[in-house]
């Protein structure tokens, strides 16, 4: 029994050492970093793999972000924005507000502080486009606000953009009606006075 029991302990006295060696600090600390190395090369071995079409659209633009864009003034690219926007969403009081105002921030960066307001309409390329695409949303946008007004006549959102998109138009008139009389989009617009009454 003594004998068997002096076994034993000489047996743990003999592989302790052994087993020391093969796990020791060093060691441990090769196979942590390979496991590190490991996780990095394949991110997807720890769990299933995610197609692109399950993934959350978290990435994908937003309205905020052709808003964000407005407000870092690129009106440029937040008019792109939420035209883009509209292949993938419906047109709505939102975005036709918002292009509208991107639009118009657009047009007073093409026109604002030149000596001649006149010559300068005449000589700018784009802003004939510019006032066509303005106008588009901003009817869209007056026409949506109204259909909603008509059934429900205190509709908090429907008359905060039906205001706001008719103060873009009322700003666009004082600017250009006077110094741009040969556009007839804009000439259409003003006549059939969607701005100042309402109707």
């Amino acid at each position: 029994m003594a004998d068997s029991h002096n076994t034993t302990r000489h047996s743990t006295r003999a592989d302790g050492p052994a087993l020391s060696r093969r796990i020791s600090a060093p060691d441990m600390c090769g196979v942590v970093m390979a496991m590190c190395i490991a996780a990095m090369t394949n991110p997807g071995a720890g769990g299933p793999c995610q197609s692109s079409s399950e993934r959350p659209a978290l990435d994908r633009p937003t309205l905020s972000d052709a808003q964000r864009l407005f407000y870092n003034a690129r009106y440029e690219a937040a008019a792109a924005l939420a035209l883009d926007l509209r292949a993938s969403d419906t047109q709505d009081l939102p975005n036709d507000e918002s292009r509208s105002s991107a639009l118009l921030f657009q047009l007073k960066g093409l026109l604002e502080g030149r000596p001649d307001n006149e010559k300068a309409l005449k000589n700018c390329a784009t802003c004939p486009q510019l006032i066509a695409e303005f106008v588009a949303d901003i009817r869209h946008g007056q026409a949506l606000a109204r259909t909603t007004l008509r059934s429900t006549p205190s509709d908090e959102a429907a008359l905060f953009f039906l205001g706001k998109l008719d103060l873009n138009a009322i700003d666009v008139a004082r600017r250009l009606a006077h110094d741009f009389p040969d556009n007839r989009e804009l000439a259409a617009f003003l006549n059939a006075r969607d701005v100042s009454s309402g109707r």
